[in-house]
């Protein structure tokens, strides 16, 4: 357990162990065992807010001591890492979210530069400008009317993909990712379908992401007890 020292009237009685595995970046496993109250003497979560209005000199880090993997990403997370945290998990290479980088100041990259006429719409598509097109892909889209419903001047990338491969995309069906992955717009991913499947496909996919994290912080807290001889 490792312990930081603290400050103010109240925050000298605080214990606070900065290597437990569950810790996040907000709640951290603490402990007062000078408080009236008999919860607040045993080991629980607090957060990083009520540490620091207790007095305790809670670590604070920069921009400086995150490593990212700008090439690893999704359209809202990216691989990083900060080797300086106090938190195990957050010193190993996982997804961190653009809002947690907002909240340390670090820029966010956009994953395609502005101007490249390929971006991703709200529902997590990626949508192409007419006029970033090849003159054949965006005679295909003139002549078949795959303009997206939202914008008439762009297209799904995943129907003019599902078009080029099948020939044509008959009325009633639509267009499904096999894998479940919306941004996986290979052709070998893509077939058709109907609406039912295509919800389903999606449901998959993220009941399957939800199991394998699930798995994953598992076996990390089985590594952690495995190097600490527990």
């Amino acid at each position: 357990m490792a312990t930081l020292p603290s400050n103010g009237p109240f925050g000298n009685s605080w214990e606070v162990d900065w290597d437990h595995p569950l810790n996040t970046g907000q709640k951290i496993m603490a402990r007062n065992p000078r408080s009236k109250q008999q919860r607040a003497r045993e080991w629980h979560f607090v957060t990083r807010g009520q540490l620091r209005e207790q007095g305790v000199a809670t670590p604070q880090f920069s921009i400086t001591t995150w490593e990212v993997d700008w090439s690893k990403r999704t359209s809202k997370s990216v691989w990083a890492r900060n080797p300086k945290s106090k938190m195990p998990r957050a010193r190993e290479w996982h997804f961190v979210s653009q809002g947690a980088f907002n909240r340390v100041g670090i820029p966010w990259k956009p994953k395609n530069p502005p101007g490249s006429g390929r971006y991703l719409t709200k529902d997590g598509y990626w949508q192409l400008s007419i006029g970033s097109l090849s003159p054949e892909d965006a005679a295909i889209v003139r002549a078949s009317n795959l303009y997206s419903r939202k914008d008439q001047h762009a297209v799904k990338e995943h129907r003019l993909v599902a078009f080029k491969k099948y020939g044509c995309l008959p009325p009633g069906t639509v267009v499904r990712h096999m894998n479940g992955i919306k941004t996986d717009n290979r052709p070998e991913n893509l077939v058709l379908g109907t609406t039912q499947e295509n919800t389903l496909d999606h449901d998959s996919a993220r009941r399957a992401a939800m199991f394998w994290r699930e798995q994953c912080h598992v076996l990390f807290l089985l590594l952690l007890k495995k190097e600490a001889g527990l």
